[in-house]
């Protein structure tokens, strides 16, 4: 995929599964800010829908491990592709449903 990066957010994600974007994107960059006073984990997946990811059941296509308070950034050299969309979660473990709130922003194209 070619052209300009385009940030996309979402702010207090936690364990409910949300659409960030649908259809085939390429994300660029990954950045978390963790809103509790420990370690959280967003968990990223490649479905078209919010309901096609049962939390804590369907495994992550990516997870960022967040310090406690924190900021994190993960930047994709070639870019990450996602066939279907972009749905996101925020939990306490890296596969878990607990939920840890979380600021999400990713650039996408």
């Amino acid at each position: 995929m070619s052209g300009s990066s385009v940030w996309i957010k979402s702010n207090s994600v936690g364990s409910a599964a949300v659409l960030m974007a649908s259809g085939k994107i390429e994300v660029d960059t990954v950045h978390a800010i963790n809103t509790v006073a420990a370690i959280s984990y967003l968990q990223l997946f490649d479905a078209a829908e919010a309901s096609s990811v049962s939390v804590g059941t369907t495994v992550p296509d990516f997870v960022l491990s967040v310090a406690s308070s924190g900021v994190a950034t993960q930047d994709f050299a070639k870019g990450q592709v996602f066939q279907n969309g972009v749905v996101v979660a925020s939990t306490t473990t890296n596969v878990g449903n607990t939920q840890a709130l979380q600021h999400v922003r990713l650039a996408i194209r």
